[in-house]
């Protein structure tokens, strides 16, 4: 039964009919002489074969899509879809505006945009299953490009109902002394925020930890405790109850900017959205 729900999503997403889509496959499996799929009561998963099978299937999508793309190129449109993965503690609010703004221009271009980790991220670009990230320049990526469109502080994030009012700037040790709302462990953020308070005498107290910057401000309006967050991470006049600091140090700038994977021709739709005059949009935000 999961098996079959499966297949009917995937049909539906295919706008194809379940059995057109069973008979493809069988079909498939029936030419390569193994079995892609395997099915069960918990469901439908790849086989050994079918892992193998599936990049190689990939890759000819991909090509596929880049033909597509380069034919519309040469009719003088920009088109295809284009895969952004973003580093959610970068959690850019002005990357829907800036993709609207490229949409207005070339409105035959479809994105898929997702949050994801860092480590996920760089490895989805090395494999081809994104096109763009945007996230953190500090790691060393030596079979990745990028592309720095802004440099940011960290700051803090504090409710207002704490004795901060007098406070013009806190240092990290500082910060320790008030209780704490954080990026779970594995955010860039947090790794930062880790190795700064590494050897410290004070042990922070850790109200609670989250994996997403909305929950995380949403918490601090709710309980006298702070955080420390990337300075662009939201649009904080929008929220109330809290007050941004800065964060003393120059060890606390950051870079963001684009990700990609070293290709020797990028496709049209992706080189015009890295273009130098798209970019020049975003570091005015």
């Amino acid at each position: 039964l999961a098996a079959r729900v499966k297949l009917r999503a995937s049909a539906r997403q295919l706008n194809v009919s379940q059995p057109a889509l069973s008979h493809s496959i069988f079909q498939l499996e029936e030419r390569l002489g193994n079995k892609l799929f395997e099915r069960s009561v918990k469901g439908i998963r790849l086989t050994a074969a079918g892992t193998l099978f599936e990049k190689t299937a990939q890759r000819v999508l991909r090509e596929i899509s880049t033909g597509a793309q380069l034919i519309a190129e040469s009719s003088g449109l920009i088109a295809g879809e284009i895969r952004v993965g973003f580093v959610n503690s970068v959690n850019i609010f002005w990357l829907p505006m800036m993709i609207g703004r490229f949409l207005q221009k070339y409105p035959t271009v479809k994105f898929s945009v997702e949050s994801i980790d860092i480590s996920e991220l760089e490895s989805r670009l090395l494999n081809e299953k994104l096109d763009l990230g945007i996230g953190f320049l500090e790691r060393k990526r030596q079979s990745l490009k990028t592309l720095e469109l802004f440099v940011e502080n960290l700051v803090v994030i504090a409710n207002t109902k704490l004795p901060t009012k007098k406070i013009r700037s806190m240092s990290l040790q500082e910060v320790t002394s008030f209780p704490l709302v954080l990026l779970r462990t594995g955010f860039c953020t947090r790794e930062l925020i880790d190795t700064g308070l590494d050897g410290s005498d004070t042990q922070p107290k850790i109200l609670a930890e989250f994996d997403s910057i909305d929950a995380i401000v949403s918490c601090v309006q709710e309980v006298e405790a702070i955080s420390v967050l990337p300075e662009h991470a939201c649009r904080w006049e929008a929220y109330s109850g809290i007050k941004i600091i800065p964060l003393k140090g120059d060890r606390w700038k950051r870079s963001i900017g684009l990700i990609t994977p070293r290709l020797a021709a990028p496709l049209p739709a992706i080189s015009c959205f890295r273009s130098e005059e798209h970019t020049s949009e975003l570091q005015s935000h």
